[in-house]
This record gives structure tokens, sequence and C-alpha cells, in this order.
């Protein structure tokens, strides 16, 4: 029966084994259609390289405000001795990176200088470190 009826045709009690049964049913569905669609994964089209295996090397070139340029943590006497530096990593190592870290203060003709530099060495990877900005809220 679906409910119990005392005398007076008042319903007393409601059964809810029906709507026990409908859940567990569509639990049942939900728990197979995502045990299905984990089984698949999503399809992703990756880009191929041949030297993924491969660490990247990075030349660091720092340029203080005031003082000499330092290359992977080594002090030159002058901007002109990084050319020969270069040269030599780029022998080593043909897809040199170069990162420059130049402070603010640091006049910009030396950064174009050393930028110059760096390409008559043959560098073609150069890029600046930056810090972000700081977020206001």
């Amino acid at each position: 029966m679906a409910g119990s009826t005392q005398e007076n045709g008042a319903i007393a009690g409601i059964n809810v084994t029906p709507m026990v049964d409908i859940l567990l049913v569509l639990l049942v569905i939900v728990f197979v259609t995502a045990q299905m669609t984990a089984n698949e994964g999503v399809e992703l089209d990756l880009p191929q390289a041949a030297t993924a295996g491969e660490v990247q090397v990075v030349l660091s070139v720092v340029m203080p405000k005031d003082g000499p340029l330092q290359v992977n943590g080594t002090q030159l006497p002058e901007d002109d001795a990084l050319l020969e530096q270069t040269r030599a990593q780029i022998a080593e190592h043909r897809d040199l990176s170069v990162l420059i870290a130049a402070d603010g203060g640091t006049p910009h003709r030396r950064v174009l200088k050393v930028m110059d530099l760096l390409r008559q060495a043959g560098a073609q990877k150069i890029a600046f470190a930056a810090e972000p900005l700081e977020q206001k809220p």
C-alpha cells in the first residue's frame, strides 16, 4: 500500500521505499557514466619536440646600477669580456638562452651595449628578468 490509513480515512504515514529505489537507480547510473568518462580521458593535441628531454641552459647576466657585470655569478672586469664568454657558452650549447637582470637605475645605453654584445656573440634567445607589480586592493 502507498500509505496506511486510520479509521477516519486520513493518511498516517508515507511509504518512502519507492523514492529510495529511484534514488539508488539514479546513483548507480551516475557511477557507471562517471567511470566510463574517466576511462576515456580528455583528448589533447600535444605538440611534439625532438628535444623534449633536454635541459635548457640559461646564461644569467646581472647588470647592477654601479659595478661590473656578473655572468653566471662571476664578475667580469669589463662589459666587452661578455662577448668572449658568451661565444664560449654558445659553442657548448647551441640553444643557449640569455636572461638579463638589469637594475632599474642602469643606464639604457649600457643595457643596449650588452644586448648588442650578446647578439654579436650569436645569442638568439634573450629575455629580461622582472618582478611582478604589487596589486593594490
